[in-house]
């Protein structure tokens, strides 16, 4: 079943006011409850990202001896089917998602294509700052330069928050 959002907001939106009822009862503060929601509204709005992008089979489709026996599954495997290496190529920036701070990840995505490259070629992959300049044709010195550059920009950024 696809997510309805008008109706799945509707009650989000319903429970929240009764849970703030109840966070009021317990002793919190407007500010703390909003700050609850807000966490609450991140959780719904990955949840019906979620929803959006994949869809659920019905179990009907999958009886007399599971997924294997799919049509589609049966059809399609190859297709579906990825390997490590490449779903990275496919999703170069995959790394930044698993950073837990929100700050820290929108200041990343504010970044260059080439300056997420090199923080990925020098964090995540293990490069030294030689090899990352052999591949990006430059000198050892301009990618430290680089990443001085980066780590001024991130600084700058982080204090805002």
């Amino acid at each position: 079943m696809s997510w309805n959002n008008g109706c799945e907001r509707r009650k989000f939106e319903e429970n929240q006011k009764r849970l703030a009822a109840e966070y009021r009862a317990a002793g919190m503060n407007e500010e703390q409850i909003a700050e609850m929601y807000r966490f609450d509204l991140e959780v719904f709005n990955s949840d019906r990202r979620y929803a959006e992008h994949n869809e659920q089979f019905p179990e009907s489709n999958f009886e007399d001896g599971g997924e294997d026996n799919s049509p589609l599954m049966k059809r399609h495997l190859d297709a579906m089917s990825v390997g490590i290496e490449q779903s990275l190529s496919l999703l170069p920036d995959w790394w930044i998602e698993e950073i837990d701070d929100p700050a820290l990840v929108k200041a990343i995505k504010k970044l260059s294509e080439d300056d997420r490259r090199l923080l990925a070629m020098l964090a995540i992959e293990g490069y030294t700052q030689s090899e990352a300049a052999s591949v990006f044709g430059v000198s050892q010195r301009a990618i430290g330069k680089r990443m001085q550059m980066i780590e001024k920009f991130l600084r700058k950024f982080l204090k805002r928050f």
